[in-house]
């Protein structure tokens, strides 16, 4: 993944008729003025955030798929795999020529794409660090999901304001060329899958008085370096404080190395591809889940209604009570200054 700003990105939005393929799309909102923020390549970015809760830690996705059994992949296509990921010099090309071997031709319902900057979403910490910018993702399509849910958490789930980016992304891929690094691609996937859960997470806690943490996945972040492909899974748990931020799991779900046989290379993209499925999965269930909620609250805002009468009621009954208490002092030395006239009075007639 390139944190620092990229002109084009890959655009794709599939149906379950439409092939899988990612296209160019120009990032209006890039720019490559240099910043202050630190990012995955810098060597205190993997300590800020473990040091704000983001972990990442040891821990299937097995079932076979059919477009990678012998008679659609035979030993020519993996020899020709293994020769493209050989021949590439750079990330552009493992990207070009490398990765759509591994995803295949997608006929899910989401959208997928790659090079935009995430600078709609709130910051993961305290700000100090730069927006995520993964080099895939998938998402969904906005209209989806209600229109009141996507305003109210829209720094959490909406990443960019570009038109037609995919909204509540949970799944990433970090792609690294001849010369990168596996360390910088384990911290992209950690950054960018504790992005994308967090966006998950406060969909399935909408309309909800507190979060709701259940310790399970949502979000599945993997990286590709080397001919090698590592899939992990993110979950959000609760702070360790009680005004603190969530805190972030990424856990191991297996790794292989794609270039070393044709079976190796099946069962770790049949894994990559289930995830996908998996994650498309549960962003729906996410998304169906706050539309629910948000439904429940438009049908019954009685609950609302009448804890703001409760309010109201409440302040009303503490202004009559300190009315009261007022005009018992006032009437109380009135009473006694009349009181103390007819004294007086009768005094004066005595005499």
């Amino acid at each position: 993944m390139e944190l620092s700003a990229r002109s084009l990105s890959l655009y794709s939005c599939s149906t379950s008729s439409t092939t899988y393929a990612r296209k160019r799309h120009s990032d209006s909102s890039s720019s490559d003025m240099p910043s202050n923020k630190s990012g995955p390549y810098d060597t205190n970015f993997a300590e800020h955030l473990i040091d704000n809760g983001i972990h990442p830690a040891k821990s299937g996705f097995s079932r076979r798929r059919n477009s990678l059994s012998s008679s659609k992949f035979g030993e020519e296509d993996f020899e020709k795999f293994v020769q493209e990921e050989a021949s590439a010099i750079n990330e552009v090309q493992v990207e070009q020529r490398v990765v759509p071997t591994i995803e295949g031709e997608f006929r899910g319902n989401s959208c997928s794409m790659a090079g935009v900057s995430f600078r709609n979403l709130d910051p993961l910490t305290d700000g100090s660090l730069v927006a995520g910018n993964p080099d895939y993702f998938d998402g969904a399509y906005s209209g989806k999901l209600n229109k009141q849910v996507r305003e109210q958490p829209r720094g959490k789930i909406v990443p960019s304001v570009q038109s037609g980016v995919p909204i509540a992304p949970n799944l990433f891929l970090a792609v690294k060329g001849p010369r990168g690094t596996v360390g910088v691609a384990n911290i992209q996937a950690l950054y960018h899958g504790s992005l994308g859960a967090r966006g998950i997470f406060s969909l399935q806690s909408h309309g909800h008085a507190e979060p709701l943490f259940d310790n399970n996945a949502t979000t599945l972040s993997s990286t590709y370096c080397g001919g090698s492909l590592r899939m992990n899974t993110i979950h959000p748990t609760e702070p360790t404080s009680p005004s603190g931020r969530p805190n972030y799991n990424m856990s191991a779900l297996g790794s292989w190395s794609l270039i070393d046989s044709r079976d190796t290379f099946r069962r770790g993209v049949s894994s990559y591809r289930n995830g996908r499925d998996w994650a498309e999965e549960m962003r729906d269930k996410a998304i169906e889940q706050a539309n629910n909620a948000q439904a429940e609250l438009e049908r019954h805002p009685v609950a609302e209604e009448e804890e703001e009468e409760e309010e109201e009621e409440e302040k009303q009954t503490t202004t009559v009570a300190r009315g009261g208490k007022a005009a018992s002092k006032r009437g109380g030395r009135g009473g006694l200054q009349r009181g103390s006239k007819r004294g007086a009075n009768k005094r004066g007639a005595k005499r």
